[in-house]
């Protein structure tokens, strides 16, 4: 009850667009029954498929009878009008779902390849194609607006707290908060009393049916039962319909009480863990398992001399400019007009300072004429591309920097700034695969000789110069030969050897990123791995052993949660470089805008983020099926909340820099535990004083050992369970 929270979070341009149409096709159908009954059928069909999904997502991963799964469908008067509500018991959703998914239609489409029909079906207000047609491209929940004027969602997932989402048709936002109270939690639309809310999990979606044709329609009970009996015949569960009231009996047996739940989740991670989470990606493949193909087009080009100018010139204009200083303010947040107008003045005065370091005789005439130019446009947004490329291929260097950057292109790239000052400085990072696609070259990404010609030859202790030498040779050789068979047309020796280069350069990242997660899992399972007669420390922790721990958990339950999480933390790092641009994506689309709030750590623009989400989340979906299916860790241990655009990770820019950081938590423990036999050798006295204390090196480095793994991963990331514990952000916070 503490934890009440309640947050606006504004529509995306897209989303916006897409009620008003739906609003708009719902309004404009005559009262023929025909239509009226399509479009009845269309939103009923989505809101209960997402209810089916729901439990197959939750009970088939456990095996659970079919008795458990239920959807029940209701319809009442109100006060306020008539609602519509349905009701699963599955898996619910989290407020991660409700803010990147649920409401962040179309994001999906990049990867389904038919995002350019979704958007054209957009562009032209075509309600019937994108959502009521045969084959509709679909538009999700929103497609609810045609014939209600108020969409309101309860759900509880059991990785998250309870939430509440209430969207009202024509607002600029919609709020996603906690109950306050019992009252509050029990109500929704007005449909549900004490005896309805989903104790456990479960999804409430409850929708006020506009005035006139559409509430004459809805009240037509014959129809939403011949809807249900239609539903029935190819539904493994089954859908039951109740008018006026929608009641739940409650079953000890099968909904578990509150203080139940509670006990449940604390104790039994694996039952409550073992169903699959929902609508992820299936054919998510990690980085390095992935074709060079595929791999290319997250992998940015190598700067050039020139280019590197260019980045210089950008990075000490962020340096001095103090834009986000002036811009991210409590007094600027209290005065949206007069923030916006100091967003215009600094984003003008910035840009053309650029300008004019880049070409002083153009500089000059802005000052006279301060109108850009296409030429203006062209050359800032090169140089921004520039520096955004520099930093996915470095993602340890410019912090401070590029996050100010960010937040600067983050401005303007918003539609308002972008039209008042003519510019479009957002364009995408050049990566291999754009290269070699203009200059049809991509056969190259299929050669048998790509791994040798960009691979990292490493120095290696355990063998001789002449082994390394050859592996360096071989390299080299297969560099000519790719150069020989392929330069041919636009496709020159430089462009495949800087191709070459920048995926050598993602090895290299990979590698020195790898490295540490590495030592660290191999020195895990070398040392406390739960096998009989292992002398070492124990790594059980208690909650109530003053130690600071959040978590209770024995010695194999422990050594279980710390591998998972650096097996995540080490997919993770993996898949950098395709989560960096998703990132971007989501930060510069100009279409999800953000909001300015204090969330208990200073101001911080919180943004909803649905491509990194979602990437996210199906690399989790890859760690949790590793876990299952690896015979010594049966299910996966902790929860599986991932936090992105709250108040723990405000953006996606917050979630890369985090993981940006997990080789420089553990390098310094590797080097400790590698240095330690040198340093007693040169050291005597450490020496001694090390054997007085753990009787030898190894017992020292194993205590050492010990340590980090009780208490990185002891869940002590933040105040209560659903904002750090075991969640996917709570065990870096806890590490970090």
């Amino acid at each position: 009850k503490e934890m009440s929270q309640e947050s606006s979070v504004p529509w995306s341009t897209t989303a916006r667009r897409l009620c008003s149409v739906m609003n708009d096709f719902g309004d404009s159908l005559e009262s023929s029954q025909d239509d009226l009954n399509k479009v009845e059928d269309c939103v009923l069909r989505e809101l209960c498929s997402n209810a089916l999904h729901a439990l197959d997502t939750r009970f088939f991963g456990k095996g659970a009878t079919r008795s458990w799964c239920r959807v029940e469908i209701g319809l009442a008067r109100r006060e306020d009008g008539m609602w519509l509500a349905v009701r699963d018991s599955g898996c619910g959703m989290t407020r991660g779902d409700l803010a990147n998914r649920l409401m962040a239609p179309g994001v999906s489409r990049v990867d389904k390849g038919d995002e350019n029909e979704w958007r054209t079906a957009l562009e032209k207000r075509d309600a019937l194609t994108l959502a009521f047609g045969q084959r509709p491209l679909g538009v999700g929940l929103l497609a609810a607006f045609a014939i209600g004027d108020v969409i309101k969602v309860c759900t509880k997932n059991n990785d998250d707290d309870t939430y509440i989402l209430n969207a009202v048709l024509g607002a600029s936002s919609y709020e996603i908060k906690r109950p306050k109270n019992d009252q509050d939690a029990f109500f929704i639309g007005g449909l549900c009393d004490t005896n309805y809310f989903p104790r456990a999990q479960g999804t409430i979606v409850a929708i006020r049916i506009k005035a006139g044709k559409w509430t004459q329609q809805i009240q037509k009970v014959e129809i939403l039962q011949g809807i249900l009996a239609a539903l029935n015949d190819t539904s493994h569960y089954g859908l039951s319909f109740v008018s006026d009231e929608i009641k739940i009996q409650q079953d000890d047996d099968i909904i578990p009480s509150p203080s139940n739940q509670d006990k449940d989740r604390e104790e039994d991670d694996e039952e409550m863990d073992t169903a699959p989470i929902p609508n992820q990606d299936k054919e998510h493949l990690s980085s390095r398992r992935r074709s060079y193909r595929e791999r290319s087009k997250y992998i940015p080009l190598r700067l050039s001399y020139q280019e590197r100018k260019y980045l210089r010139l950008i990075e000490a204009a962020v340096k001095v400019s103090g834009y986000i200083d002036r811009i991210d303010t409590a007094n600027a947040a209290k005065r949206p007009a007069r923030r916006k107008q100091l967003q215009l003045q600094g984003i003008a005065a910035i840009l053309a300072g650029i300008i004019t370091a880049i070409d002083p005789e153009r500089g000059t005439a802005l000052t006279q004429e301060p109108e850009f130019s296409i030429q203006d446009n062209k050359r800032l947004a090169r140089a921004f591309e520039i520096t955004r490329r520099y930093k996915i291929l470095n993602p340890e260097k410019m912090r401070t920097e590029y996050g100010q950057l960010i937040y600067f292109l983050q401005d303007a790239a918003n539609p308002e700034i972008a039209q008042a000052l003519g510019l479009d400085i957002i364009i995408p990072v050049k990566t291999v695969y754009t290269l070699l696609d203009e200059c049809d070259g991509l056969d190259l990404l299929d050669d048998p000789l790509i791994p040798d010609a960009t691979c990292e030859v490493l120095p290696d202790k355990n063998k001789s110069r002449a082994q390394i030498q050859q592996k360096i040779n071989r390299k080299n050789k297969a560099v000519q030969m790719l150069k020989h068979r392929y330069a041919i047309g636009r496709l020159s020796p430089d462009h495949i050897e800087l191709c070459l280069c920048s995926i050598c350069d993602n090895e290299s990242y990979l590698n020195s990123s790898r490295l540490p997660i590495d030592l660290t899992l191999a020195a895990l399972r070398t040392h406390f791995a739960p096998i009989q007669n292992n002398n070492y420390p124990s790594l059980a922790i208690s909650d109530d052993d003053g130690s600071g721990s959040r978590l209770s958990h024995s010695h194999q339950r422990q050594y279980r949660f710390a591998e998972q999480s650096l097996a995540l933390w080490r997919d993770i790092v993996d898949d950098m470089f395709r989560l960096w641009h998703l990132a971007e994506a989501d930060l510069l689309s100009g279409d999800s805008p953000y909001s300015l709030r204090d969330t208990g750590q200073g101001l911080q623009r919180v943004q909803s983020c649905p491509r990194t989400y979602a990437a996210t989340v199906s690399i989790l979906t890859d760690a949790r099926a590793a876990a299952r299916s690896n015979s010594n860790s049966s299910a996966w241990v902790g929860s599986s909340m991932v936090h992105m655009g709250d108040h723990n990770v405000p953006n996606a820019l917050t979630f890369l820099d985090k993981y940006a950081q997990v080789a420089r938590i553990l390098r310094p423990l590797m080097t400790v535990l590698r240095r330690s036999i040198e340093l007693c050798d040169q050291d005597k006295s450490i020496h001694a004083l090390i054997n007085a204390k753990y009787s030898s090196v190894q017992n020292y480095k194993i205590q050492v050992l010990a340590d980090f793994f009780r208490h990185a991963f002891d869940g002590s990331g933040a105040d209560n369970f659903y904002d750090a514990g075991s969640c996917v952000d709570g065990r870096l916070t806890s590490a970090w």
